[in-house]
């Protein structure tokens, strides 16, 4: 973009010096202004031909289109040529005929000064051919030093070879003394002149002018010839000093813009992986650019060269900001799929809470909480869409809690029914009166654990406290039915994996159980091995209370192992069949899903 703001800049530029009456003094700075901008077309087309290329094109079939700048410039490129053709032919036929008058004049003022004898004609025809050679315009520039010192000393030889009357020739002597003095005082006034392009032109007048005065006396020449060009060498050397000063200068902005394109390399060499370390990088840059407008000229061999090198490495950087942002769009539009995604998620989770009777709300919450924690993991979507996309996604959360609370309200209601429901079995189960037998009491019990297990859950903070509550009640009802400790126990196992099994996550439930019993059976086992290695050590008669009271605690050992393994089997079948049931239903769920597609 800059650098076709900079073509039609370009051309505005050459539109008006191209109109120069004299266009051989304005011709470098448009030769200056096509070369840049012909290294602008070079560049564009070098890109284009690159894009053409890999998009699979052969190089050979590529033509560069231009645009009205480039057709305005090729039209403005043969205006100039054919301009600077008529004036340096005009300029040079013009040299050719001012050198030949010249050559001329010199040719009739040697013969005067050779051959003629008349005093006042030889005065007359040298003041005539003074004053042509004035009115001469330029001639060739490699022919002018030596034409002025040719003219120079015929007319010093005219002046003091020539006998012409005294008077005459003293008042001449004298005038041109006078002028010669006046030259001198105008020349040091230049030494306060601090406009170098000014004095330059000045300096070069009065030389001319002080060449075409003509002699003075013998004895003043040396004098006033010694402070003339004294003078005029001050004034070259102040020239001298300004140009190199400008030099020196000019070497130095070098030197500070050759930095700013290292400074600006060692921008591209860092590894800028965020946007933020793009935005100092491009203030950074930006800095660059004003330091470098504000820093001046460079010697003019190397000022198209710095300038390009300068340009290539800061469209260098702009070109990886561009791809990196570039990046950053496309991960963003990404961003806002996977956002959309997570919003759609949600919704469905909504929808399936909403739906009476069907929410796990353990699982829903967790879905929730996921999809919260993805957000946040995702990142930023494209600006435009990033708040539209959380306003739509903080809506839905909100909804999912609401819903949630709403149903909490419910279910907590429930389970304030459910815990006075429990409260009176257990009531019950405490005021147990035995059967006529004892299958009527168990029958009993059973009834009423199995409708304590079917009343569903109460509050959790209450949940431990009547459990225990239950198992005491249950563990004095079965004493009161008579039933025996070991008959009890296993009842109370029986019951124990009934709850397990109506509640909550019943297989995780079950599966812990079977861990714990697992355990238990490892004990045992250490313990029956222990009482067998016991054994071990005794000897003699059974009737012996110590060998006796040891096979008795070994086959209790051996009972209660065999029990722990019974109940491992049990709940392996209950396991099982909890695990079949679960994939059943998941089964189910996918054959519903897979439908509604």
């Amino acid at each position: 973009m800059l650098e076709m703001e900079r073509k039609e800049e370009l051309v505005k530029e050459i539109k008006t010096l191209i109109k120069s009456d004299n266009i051989l003094e304005v011709k470098r700075e448009i030769e200056s202004l096509f070369k840049e901008y012909d290294s602008i077309f070079e560049k564009e087309t070098a890109e284009k031909l690159a894009v053409f290329v890999s998009d699979g094109d052969k190089p050979e079939f590529f033509s560069m289109p231009k645009d009205d700048s480039d057709h305005a410039m090729e039209a403005f490129k043969t205006q100039f040529k054919e301009k600077v053709k008529n004036a340096q032919e005009s300029k040079k036929a013009a040299e050719k005929k001012n050198y030949e008058i010249k050559q001329l004049l010199l040719n009739e003022l040697k013969h005067l000064v050779e051959n003629e004898d008349r005093i006042s004609a030889a005065y007359d025809s040298f003041n005539d051919i003074k004053e042509r050679w004035a009115n001469v315009g330029n001639i060739p520039q490699n022919h002018v030093k030596e034409m002025q010192h040719e003219f120079r000393l015929l007319t010093e030889e005219f002046y003091y070879k020539i006998q012409i009357y005294k008077e005459l020739k003293q008042n001449d002597l004298k005038k041109n003394f006078e002028q010669k003095q006046d030259v001198i005082a105008r020349l040091k006034t230049l030494l306060k002149e601090d406009n170098i392009k000014e004095l330059e032109v000045l300096m070069r007048a009065l030389l001319v002018e002080w060449d075409t005065i003509g002699p003075t006396f013998k004895e003043k020449w040396e004098e006033i010839k010694t402070d003339f060009y004294g003078t005029y060498h001050e004034l070259n050397d102040k020239i001298k000093t300004h140009y190199k000063q400008i030099r020196d200068e000019q070497k130095q902005n070098l030197d500070k813009k050759r930095a700013l394109i290292e400074k600006v390399k060692s921008l591209l060499s860092e590894e800028l992986k965020t946007t933020k370390h793009w935005q100092t990088a491009s203030s950074t840059i930006k800095e660059y650019q004003e330091e470098w407008k504000k820093i001046g000229f460079v010697p003019a061999a190397y000022n198209q060269k710095v300038w390009n090198e300068f340009r290539s490495v800061g469209n260098e950087l702009f070109a990886k900001k561009k791809e990196f942002f570039g990046e950053i769009k496309s991960q963003q539009k990404e961003i806002s799929k996977v956002k959309k995604d997570l919003i759609a998620s949600a919704e469905e989770l909504v929808a399936s809470v909403k739906e009476e009777g069907k929410a796990d709300w353990a699982i829903a919450k967790k879905g929730i909480i996921s999809l919260q924690r993805d957000w946040k993991k995702v990142g930023s979507a494209i600006r435009q869409d990033e708040q539209k996309l959380w306003n739509k996604f903080r809506k839905t959360c909100d909804e999912f809690f609401e819903v949630k609370d709403q149903q909490n309200k419910s279910l907590r209601d429930a389970e304030e029914k459910n815990l006075k429901v429990k409260d009176e079995i257990i009531g019950e189960l405490k005021d147990f009166k035995p059967g006529k037998t004892q299958d009527n009491s168990l029958a009993s019990i059973d009834a009423l654990t199995a409708k304590y297990n079917a009343v569903g859950f109460v509050p959790f903070k209450q949940k431990e406290k009547q459990e225990k509550a239950f198992e005491k009640a249950v563990e004095s009802a079965y004493k009161i039915a008579g039933v025996s400790k070991s008959q009890k126990e296993e009842l109370l196992f029986n019951q124990k994996v009934e709850q397990l099994k109506s509640g909550k996550n019943s297989l995780k439930s079950l599966e812990y159980e079977r861990k714990s019993v697992r355990q238990d059976i490892t004990k045992a086992k250490g313990q029956e091995l222990q009482l067998a290695n016991n054994l071990g050590f005794f000897s003699g008669s059974d009737t012996n209370p110590l060998i006796k009271k040891a096979k008795a605690d070994h086959s209790q050992a051996v009972s209660k192992r065999e029990g722990l393994e019974a109940r491992m089997k049990q709940l392996n079948i209950e396991i099982n069949a909890a695990k079949k049931a679960e994939e059943a239903e998941n089964a189910e769920n996918t054959e519903e899903v897979g439908g509604g597609e």
